[in-house]
């Protein structure tokens, strides 16, 4: 199923590129973006929101990327990420957006919501977003 395929793709690449910054906090003044970034999941586990979705409920996975998509949406990154963060930003409100409305326990109303957007070439971009993302935290988070 199209639909299980792009979230079996996406789903660890996002979860990727959120567990870096999820145990990391930044030194404290600085940037702005980059504490912000950093601090992302101080207080919230969106890696556990996303790694404990289950993929064979259409629901339980958009319940769990519109979750994450809520906490990350007005989250900046700092210059040297900006591009690969507004991609994994990007995945997720347009995942949520192409699910709007949708019952997701139609399979075939699913995967034509998801094939009818961008989903597929989005998840594709995820994964040079998350090494990217991944080696930013490390060096500069900590």
């Amino acid at each position: 199923m199209i639909s299980n395929r792009i979230l079996r793709t996406a789903l660890p690449v996002a979860v990727l590129a959120l567990s870096a910054p999820l145990f990391a906090a930044c030194s404290s003044g600085g940037d702005d973006a980059k504490s912000q970034f950093c601090n992302l999941n101080k207080d919230d586990n969106l890696e556990k929101t996303l790694s404990g979705a289950d993929l064979d409920d259409p629901q339980a996975a958009v319940d769990a990327i519109a979750k994450v998509n809520d906490k990350i949406k007005d989250v900046d990154a700092p210059d040297e990420i900006k591009t690969e963060w507004t991609n994994v930003k990007k995945f997720f409100g347009d995942y949520v957006k192409a699910l709007d409305g949708v019952d997701v326990s139609d399979t075939a109303a699913y995967a034509k919501a998801l094939t009818d957007s961008d989903i597929q070439s989005e998840a594709a971009d995820m994964s040079s977003a998350s090494t990217k993302i991944s080696s930013y935290v490390s060096k500069n988070c900590s």
